[in-house]
């Protein structure tokens, strides 16, 4: 079944490997109310199937193989675990309301050469805002991480979404040699589609502020007829100084 948060207070503060605060298999996770903190520090753990294929978890905030739903109330995220998340899905994300502040600050960590890095918000297919106010803070140890990563598309229509992203590309040793986990403040690999809302993005670090980067993804910024007082966008972006990137 799904589990609904609908008002009270919550708090939870985590440490173990892998450590999840509010999880379900198939169901939907439906926060509309209350007051809800959860902060983890765990690193990851690992899991070996019969056939000895390994699996890594890591510490996640609110994880559900469904889609996740917010629509009111507070709630505050904060994940310091290696590869965390605040939110993660292997379906979509949908923000209608509430006041959200998540934060993730964890280090990256390559498996099998694969780099696991952090990301705030993450979805297997689709981020949609349309209202309420969401802060996103990505920390200066966090390499390679994005703010909001969405596999598939992100669409917003309102609402007030602020992105901080200071973190710094990850450099990692893939199956073909050396590779990189670049930086994003809002990251998709299918359409972005932005018609109204306020959406603030700011990397520190030589960073991307909204990026589409899928073979064939599409941008989007507002749509035909539509009222442009209704809709802002700030993007900033710094470069790291003391590194350069070279292809």
């Amino acid at each position: 079944s799904n589990v609904a948060v609908n008002g009270g207070t919550i708090t939870m503060n985590l440490s173990g490997k892998g450590s999840k605060g509010i999880k379900t298999d198939a169901a939907p996770i439906d926060i509309a109310g209350g007051n809800t903190t959860i902060n983890l520090t765990g690193t990851s753990y690992y899991m070996v199937s019969s056939g000895d294929d390994a699996d890594t978890t890591f510490a996640t905030g609110v994880k559900s193989d469904s889609s996740i739903y917010i629509s009111g109330g507070i709630l505050n995220i904060s994940n310091a675990g290696v590869a965390g998340k605040a939110l993660s899905t292997d379906a979509n994300i949908v923000i209608s309301g509430g006041t959200n502040t998540f934060t993730t600050t964890g280090t990256p960590l390559t498996v099998n050469y694969d780099n696991n890095v952090s990301s705030a918000v993450k979805a297997d297919k689709n981020i949609e805002i349309s209202a309420g106010t969401t802060i996103i803070n990505v920390g200066s140890k966090a390499s390679g991480a994005k703010g909001l990563n969405a596999d598939g598309n992100f669409t917003m229509t309102g609402g007030s979404v602020t992105v901080t992203d200071d973190a710094l590309f990850s450099i990692y040793t893939a199956s073909t040699g050396a590779d990189t986990t670049f930086v994003a403040a809002v990251k998709a690999e299918g359409n972005i589609n932005i018609s109204a809302g306020k959406l603030t993005c700011t990397t520190t670090q030589s960073g991307k502020g909204i990026s589409a980067s899928g073979n064939t993804s599409l941008m989007t910024i507002g749509t035909t007829g539509a009222d442009n007082a209704n809709l802002t966008i700030n993007v900033t972006t710094k470069p790291n100084t003391s590194y350069t990137y070279t292809t």
